[in-house]
């Protein structure tokens, strides 16, 4: 899942890299483009769920529908942020340019969110003491029950 999240921050960081240098009239679809490749990672993402490598019990299908129900949540709020940019003026002023990244930012920030598993539906210490103990988990799990 990490490496997800790696995915994620770096076609985000793509699409605004040099947004400052872009014309006025091309930021706005820089971003776009980055929604898309996002977009794009995230069906990805979707489509590997059912390929995982996860034993065939009870907890693991569990941990996949939740990882389909994010997956899912995440292609629905990355839909909505990106209708709401288009909503935007299609020229991005420089005055403009931090507040709109800013905000593509934090869609990003709430898109991954809503991937992260909750473990502490599971009740379990040492199937939560796996997700902890695997470097690419520990940071992209919620430890908590969201409500």
């Amino acid at each position: 899942m990490r490496s997800l999240d790696n995915d994620l921050v770096r076609a985000v960081n793509a699409s605004v890299a040099s947004i400052g240098a872009l014309p006025a009239e091309e930021r706005l679809a820089s971003i776009l483009d980055g929604v898309d490749s996002v977009g794009d990672i995230l069906v990805d993402w979707r489509s590997a769920i059912d390929d995982l490598d996860l034993p065939d019990d009870a907890r693991s299908r569990e941990l996949r529908r939740q990882l389909r129900v994010g997956a899912d949540e995440a292609i629905a709020e990355l839909q909505r942020q990106r209708q709401s940019f288009e909503t935007e003026p299609d020229v991005i002023v420089d005055r403009e340019v931090q507040g709109v990244v800013g905000t593509w930012f934090n869609s990003v920030e709430k898109v991954m969110s809503v991937i992260e598993p909750e473990l502490a539906g599971f009740d379990d210490a040492e199937f939560e003491s796996a997700f902890q103990d695997q470097p690419d988990c520990r940071h992209v799990i919620q430890r908590y029950e969201v409500n």
